[in-house]
């Protein structure tokens, strides 16, 4: 078994750095195609976080509403349901909580590193 990057087309599958896709870079729709580690944007109809997480072995995604994207720090996500899929604090899985940017608009806002004893003496 070798690294995505070293297979064609026909033998990619999975690599030494996890699945592998034969696709264009991250974010293009044209150039070349090559056979790379999956990402968590390769992910199709990635509009819930229950359609991102645990789909590509060893990578975390949630979902911004619209595609999967990776996991990432909670202060990094600007929208309800990324928030609600958790974050990273480092290497490690963390709980976010999510403020609405108005009552009218409660799908985007800002999300943090929940804190039980700082959210709940908020009020």
């Amino acid at each position: 078994m070798s690294t995505c990057s070293s297979y064609v087309e026909a033998g990619c599958v999975i690599g030494t750095d996890g699945d592998c896709t034969f696709a264009f870079p991250v974010g293009a729709t044209t150039g070349t195609k090559a056979c790379r580690p999956k990402q968590c944007e390769d992910i199709a109809d990635g509009k819930s976080n229950a359609s991102c997480q645990g789909v590509i072995k060893g990578r975390e995604c949630v979902s911004n509403g619209a595609t999967c994207i990776a996991k990432a720090a909670c202060s990094s996500y600007k929208v309800a349901t990324a928030c609600n899929g958790g974050g990273l604090e480092g290497s490690s899985s963390v709980v976010c909580a999510f403020t609405p940017k108005s009552d009218t608009d409660k799908v985007n806002g800002t999300c943090k590193t929940f804190s039980a004893c700082a959210d709940a003496n908020k009020d």
